[in-house]
């Protein structure tokens, strides 16, 4: 199998991408270039939101999750599991993100933090209420033009060098999302 199509990879990537974020957002709150209460307190819910999905990314690498949604994931171990973990994960980080975008006194931010989170949120319903359906169709389209949008904002950032994990993790997703497996349960 090749290095984009395992799961265990794609949390090694995952780990990697969270780690980076941390440091990113601790350096933006400590050294950033604005000192207002908004951007501490944003710099707060993405440290937070980055060590979930380091945990979910642990998680996906070990083959076990440690993140106790049972109802939104499959196995760690397959393809379709992976993709529904990290939809779900997605959704509690955008929670976590807009719940500290209200404290900071961004309420666009934390609006915007909301309606990303409930979407993921259905989507994961959606994904994994044992229905093949037109709702699972239209997930599938929404996923792959999310997963290119990551690929192509990765290449737009790999000026910065940063954009080359980004870059693996979205070929990584798109990957798994055109997998058999997936497709296999996912589309008619």
């Amino acid at each position: 199998m090749s290095f984009f199509d395992e799961t265990k990879n794609f949390g090694l990537v995952l780990m990697i991408v969270s780690i980076v974020g941390i440091i990113l957002a601790a350096f933006m709150m400590f050294v950033g270039i604005n000192d207002t209460k908004m951007s501490v307190w944003a710099g707060v819910g993405s440290i937070i939101g980055d060590l979930i999905i380091l945990i979910y990314a642990f998680g996906v690498y070990q083959g076990d999750y440690l993140i106790p949604i049972d109802r939104y994931i499959d196995d760690a171990k397959t393809k379709y599991g992976v993709l529904t973990g990290f939809v779900s994960v997605s959704a509690i980080s955008n929670v976590v993100d807009a719940i500290f975008s209200f404290i900071g006194g961004s309420v666009s931010g934390g609006i915007t933090a909301i309606v990303i989170a409930v979407l993921c949120f259905l989507m994961a319903y959606f994904m994994t209420d044992g229905q093949k359906n037109v709702a699972d169709n239209i997930i599938f389209i929404v996923l792959a033009i999310v997963f290119i949008l990551m690929i192509i904002g990765g290449i737009l950032s790999l000026i910065i060098l940063v954009g080359i994990i980004p870059l693996i993790e979205g070929i990584m997703l798109l990957v798994m999302l055109f997998s058999p497996e997936v497709k296999g349960k996912m589309w008619d």
